[in-house]
């Protein structure tokens, strides 16, 4: 059996060089900035996600008093 490969030093080689505490800091710093877009980025989807489940629970309610109700009703603001 085949042991399992190990990561190539080649896959590393376009990371920058902490060389000093400059790069060191710089680096930090672009590492939170990508974890707050992340954040971001992972509020927005949940937002989404909560207004779709909403809306889905409205349309089934919809369709268990057994009517059809048209989007010109007083629900979507008309």
């Amino acid at each position: 059996m085949a042991s399992p490969s190990t990561p190539s030093r080649s896959r590393y080689s376009d990371l920058p060089k902490l060389d000093n505490a400059d790069g060191a800091i710089d680096w930090a710093r672009k590492v939170r900035a990508l974890q707050q877009q992340v954040d971001a980025d992972e509020e927005a989807e949940y937002k989404r996600l909560q207004e779709e489940i909403a809306a889905s629970r409205i349309a089934r309610k919809r369709r268990s008093r057994g009517g059809f109700v048209s989007p010109t009703s007083a629900e979507f603001g008309q």
